[in-house]
């Protein structure tokens, strides 16, 4: 790692927001601790608020704002880095002569060359689980509204159906409780654990499928654990939490689905590339399942005329599930602890590239 920042001396910081998370928000959390430190920070601040989005891999990053050469000259003077869509590139990093950290505002840095920065010996912090509450209980709130029909409910009212005076009638839109049934989890993250934990006051079974963790760690987690053929029969809810490497085939495609209870309800707000979206299309349409409700898209923003948006029994939301009044607020306080820590020569929790520290540190 490249050595630490000398108490006292004066040290440029750039940081680079957007509309969601503002580059002043970072520098409000930011500042006072490395003046606590002993620091005496200098900042660069700008937004990126009209860039446009490459969801594909470019110069070994993806998901990403703006061309991936555009910090190349900011970066220059700068010992700090914080990012949250801004691409850091191998050409930024070999800039950034004067780098002593990268951070970045999400869950997963793959806006962020990692493995050219550990080349350069620049460690990456980034944010896992700073959106894990909002994008749990939003899935919550899509099974709780699919299974039960509230918007079917609420057009019921609004369209004037609403004639029977009776309290207890099927001839109102209803459907199943959550409560005794059973969910299924594939993906036992930060947000999988989350989730699971919210629903257990519901008494519901809890079954999750995670080729990367241990039989004994998804008990740990809160589940039990499955083989995903097995999770896909028996659940009763079936909630996608998975990241996808790039080229992966979809986690859930046509045999995947054909496994699946005609009863069953389906969520995915993780990414639309875990969804074979044409079978689960010809699956819905044909009421192999009951429902689903999708927050995440191949192609966003999902277009008019996608199938989607002409069937029945789904319900669509614009990749809004990490989205909440409290999640800036939160990413900045991770980033400006991780970043912290290691201006002071600390190992900090969330380092994606451990190692580049140096021993003792």
């Amino acid at each position: 790692m490249r050595s630490s920042v000398v108490r006292g001396k004066r040290f440029h910081v750039l940081i680079v927001g957007d509309d969601f998370t503002p580059a002043n928000l970072f520098r409000r959390v930011l500042e006072p601790a490395l003046l606590e430190s002993g620091l005496q920070p200098s900042f660069d601040l700008f937004d990126q608020t009209d860039a446009a989005y490459h969801a594909e891999e470019a110069e070994g990053v993806r998901e990403f704002y703006g061309d991936p050469h555009c910090l190349r000259e900011r970066v220059k003077d700068a010992d700090v880095l914080i990012v949250t869509f801004a691409p850091v590139t191998e050409t930024v990093l070999a800039s950034g002569s004067h780098l002593r950290v990268v951070g970045c505002g999400r869950g997963g840095p793959v806006n962020v060359d990692v493995n050219a920065a550990t080349r350069h010996r620049i460690p990456v912090v980034y944010a896992p689980g700073r959106n894990a509450e909002a994008v749990a209980e939003f899935t919550l709130g899509l099974f709780i509204t699919l299974a039960r029909r509230i918007f079917d409910a609420d057009s019921f009212v609004r369209s004037g159906l609403w004639r029977d005076g009776r309290e207890d009638t099927f001839a109102k839109p209803t459907g199943p409780e959550l409560g005794g049934r059973t969910l299924g989890i594939i993906g036992l993250g930060a947000v999988g654990i989350r989730l699971a934990e919210l629903v257990k006051p519901l008494h519901m079974r809890v079954l999750a499928a995670d080729p990367f963790l241990t039989t004994a760690q998804v008990r740990e987690r809160g589940a039990e654990p499955a083989p995903l053929p097995e999770l896909l029969r028996e659940a009763d809810y079936v909630s996608v939490h998975a990241r996808l490497a790039p080229g992966s085939p979809p986690l859930v495609g046509e045999a995947e689905l054909s496994w699946m209870k005609p009863t069953a309800y389906l969520i995915n707000t993780s990414r639309g590339g875990a969804l074979d979206e044409a079978a689960l299309v010809r699956a819905l349409q044909a009421g192999r399942l009951a429902g689903a409700a999708l927050d995440v898209f191949s192609t966003e923003p999902l277009p008019l005329d996608h199938p989607f948006v002409h069937t029945e029994h789904t319900i669509l939301t614009p990749h809004v599930a990490g989205i909440s009044e409290d999640v800036p607020r939160r990413t900045a306080e991770i980033i400006a602890t991780e970043v912290a820590a290691v201006v002071r020569g600390e190992r900090p929790r969330f380092l994606r590239n451990p190692e580049v520290l140096s021993a003792g540190i």
